[in-house]
């Protein structure tokens, strides 16, 4: 045995109050995903909201067909330009919805947007297909499979980080004792 020596115990105490912890496990895990909701919020809007500068030219359309369509509406006014450029009318990066939901066993954080038309822009979840159009990836709209990638990291990372302070303060703890010799 050497003359000096030093040690850390670290104790985990044993959930103080296991009925309890179990019986109010959902409610727990949804108030802790209610305050990472509220701190990441508008840092997952921010992301998804991003608006790239406008379109570069020329545009490159995903088909002939959605070419033709694009130039028919144009000239019916159904798509308003300005010196013939298209005007971004601000309301598909608004389209996003970011929200927490309540499930049995606790949350569930939900990132989606409404419009059809968002797959063309921003691309989707779906491996086996394609959807985003080529000119609006060149423009600069990120797929959102890396802006989700991104921002549930994001969201994951913030959850554990208050499940393991939350967890021991109300029904455990950690301690640590160092002893010297």
């Amino acid at each position: 045995m050497p003359g000096i020596r030093t040690r850390l115990e670290v104790v985990n105490d044993p959930l103080l109050d296991i009925e309890s912890f179990y019986a109010d496990f959902a409610r727990i895990t949804f108030d802790i995903a209610e305050q990472v909701f509220k701190r990441v919020e508008p840092l997952v809007y921010q992301e998804v909201r991003h608006v790239p500068p406008p379109a570069k030219h020329p545009f490159e359309f995903g088909t002939p067909k959605s070419r033709r369509y694009y130039m028919r509406a144009v000239r019916t006014g159904e798509i308003k330009t300005v010196n013939g450029r298209y005007q971004r009318t601000g309301k598909l990066p608004e389209g996003w919805k970011f929200r927490v939901i309540k499930t049995e066993d606790g949350a569930h954080f939900v990132l989606a947007h409404g419009a059809m038309e968002a797959k063309w822009v921003y691309g989707s979840f779906d491996t086996r297909r394609r959807y985003q159009v080529a000119g609006h990836q060149n423009t600069g709209w990120v797929p959102i499979r890396d802006t989700a990638d991104f921002v549930l990291d994001l969201v994951y990372e913030e959850y554990v980080r208050e499940f393991n302070q939350v967890i021991p303060r109300e029904y455990g703890r950690t301690r640590g004792r160092r002893r010297n010799r």
